[in-house]
């Protein structure tokens, strides 16, 4: 985070999660998930923090996502009302949250599920407490439930739970943190819209909830699981990056695995063949972080570069086309030290602290001042 008060990123995805964590990163080069988690991208909104923890959102505003009181969409970054001591932001379809500098959580927008954690349904324009929530060393959100990480290694989850996405052996809803019973020594979770992950402390990671398109990574495709079960074959995990039907990991050395549904060649192995077991991204030996959208998948490079392939309809993979591509492609003139997916745009932090998104824009959530869609890197105005 830089001193002058220049904005951090993280990434979300819809359908997807973001994942926040209560300290911040010291690796030089960050991304999505837990390493830099100051920007959040959620279904068509974008939120970032300053470091003074101010929050700034822009985009889609119909669930009051933005949290400025409203459900007016704006173009460009708007506050946050009532939130000055953001520590990290997380986005995911019409929802946004924060952890406090306090180590309480809040959350705002859409909670048709129980999403917002505050014990009810109703949607808020502004931020509301998590229920019974306190010094999480990690959250995450889908666009449907949540899950916090304890510094204990254990989980608490709440929101949607029709595929057994929470956990905790039932399919029922639960509007306040609920206990994941039997799984301890948790590093990372993340979430899909009906499938949860985590990452173990031994590199192996777990799943549950809906397994269509075998994103769960069993090596079937159906069913679901309400609770968590062992993906066979990865022991060197070091993220963990979840969309609605996909999921992928990075491992240690950089390699990146995906599987689930492979639609637009999301999967990054050269075909658009559905995947029910890990599968590698062709070409891919240097990852330094991940990230998922709806559609598609992008990573960060050592060097600063960023990749991205799958669903391309909109020009979220930065390229300047929009043809989808089964295997990564640059993202055209970006040396960045964060990338970030949301649905169908994404967003990337440069060394400097400037801020640029691409892709979708019919809600404003590029934060350029206009609705006009970009194939390649643009800069976020206002900061």
């Amino acid at each position: 985070m830089a001193a002058n008060g220049a904005l951090a990123l993280a990434a979300s995805g819809c359908g997807g999660s973001v994942t926040i964590d209560a300290a911040p990163s010291t690796s030089s080069v960050v991304s999505a998930g837990a390493l830099d988690p100051d920007l959040a991208l959620g279904e068509a909104h974008t939120c970032a923090r300053k470091a003074e923890g101010t929050v700034f959102c822009w985009g889609f505003n119909m669930s009051g996502q933005l949290g400025d009181g409203t459900t007016i969409d704006k173009a460009l970054p708007t506050p946050v009302v009532g939130l000055s001591d953001a520590l990290r932001i997380a986005a995911a379809g019409g929802h946004t949250c924060a952890i406090r500098r306090t180590g309480s959580v809040v959350c705002w927008g859409d909670n048709s599920y129980g999403e917002l954690g505050d014990g009810t349904t109703t949607k808020r324009l502004v931020p509301v407490a998590v229920m019974g929530l306190d010094g999480p060393a990690q959250i995450a959100i889908s666009a449907g439930h949540a899950c916090a990480r304890m510094a204990d290694g254990t989980l608490s989850c709440w929101g949607a739970n029709d595929f057994g996405q929470l956990g905790d052996g039932t399919v029922a809803r639960k509007p306040t943190p609920t206990p994941v019973p039997g799984l301890s020594g948790v590093v990372e979770i993340e979430l899909g819209s009906q499938h949860s992950c985590a990452r173990l402390a031994d590199g192996t990671i777990a799943c549950w909830g809906g397994n269509g398109d075998g994103k769960l990574g069993l090596g079937t495709a159906g069913g679901s699981f309400s609770s968590p079960q062992a993906v066979p074959g990865v022991t060197m995990a070091a993220q963990l990056a979840l969309s609605g039907s996909h999921t992928c990991v990075r491992t240690v050395a950089g390699a990146v695995w995906c599987w689930g549904s492979n639609d637009d060649g999301r999967l990054g192995d050269g075909t658009t063949v559905e995947r029910h077991a890990p599968t590698p991204v062709v070409g891919l030996t240097d990852a330094v972080a991940i990230a998922v959208g709806r559609y598609h998948t992008c990573a960060l490079k050592a060097g600063g570069t960023g990749s991205c392939w799958g669903g391309n309809m909109y020009a979220q993979l930065g390229d300047g086309t929009t043809v989808s591509r089964s295997s990564p492609v640059p993202v055209l003139g970006l040396t960045a030290v964060a990338l970030a997916v949301g649905n169908v745009h994404s967003c990337a932090r440069k060394s400097d602290g400037t801020l640029l998104c691409w892709g979708a824009n019919d809600h404003g959530q590029l934060g350029d001042g206009s609705t006009a869609d970009r194939a390649t890197p643009t800069a976020v105005l206002n900061f």
